[in-house]
This record gives C-alpha cells, sequence and structure tokens, in this order.
C-alpha cells in the first residue's frame, strides 16, 4: 500500500507494488491502474500474504483443540496416584 496525495480519492493508502528503488529509502511503485508513484520508504506500507490455514492453526488453535488440552489439564488435576491405585476426586 502506498499513501495517496490524490484530491480525487476517498481513501489515504491505495495498493501499490514496488517497481524499482530510486534512492536510499525511496522506491518507483505501480498501481494496478499502471500509474507509477515515486514514495519514501515511511509512506509505504507492507501487507503480509495471506497465511495458509496450517499457520492459522498453529497461531491460533482450534476451539476443540483447546477444549481438549482443558479436559487434559482438568483430568491431571483431578487424579491423584496412590499405591498404584488411580483416584479421581471430583470438584
Amino acid at each position: 500500500m502506498i499513501q495517496s496525495y490524490s484530491k480525487e480519492k476517498k481513501h489515504n493508502w491505495i495498493s501499490g507494488t514496488l517497481k524499482d528503488r530510486t534512492g536510499p529509502v525511496s522506491f518507483k511503485c505501480l498501481t494496478p491502474e499502471g500509474s507509477e508513484h515515486r514514495r519514501h520508504a515511511n509512506q509505504m506500507i507492507r501487507l503480509t500474504p495471506n497465511k495458509t490455514e496450517e499457520e492459522i492453526e498453529r497461531e491460533c488453535p482450534s476451539r476443540s483443540s483447546r477444549i481438549l488440552e482443558q479436559f487434559v489439564d482438568f483430568l491431571v488435576e483431578a487424579t491423584s496416584y496412590q499405591d498404584n491405585v488411580v483416584q479421581i476426586r471430583t470438584m
């Protein structure tokens, strides 16, 4: 995304792709409409590509996985071992 200075645009940011580096912190950007703009690095925002379902699952486990983990934690807390006999406490 690049900052837009057009009076016609409602939004301050428009989609853009880096085309070339024009200086240490300046870049030539291309919009989907085909227009070129020169922007400083602080006038651009990097958008990350869409994540796969596996990446999302690793970062935010499904509800069923969390429920299972909570159930296992509950069993560990509710169970005590004495003389090789399992005793389950009710809570």
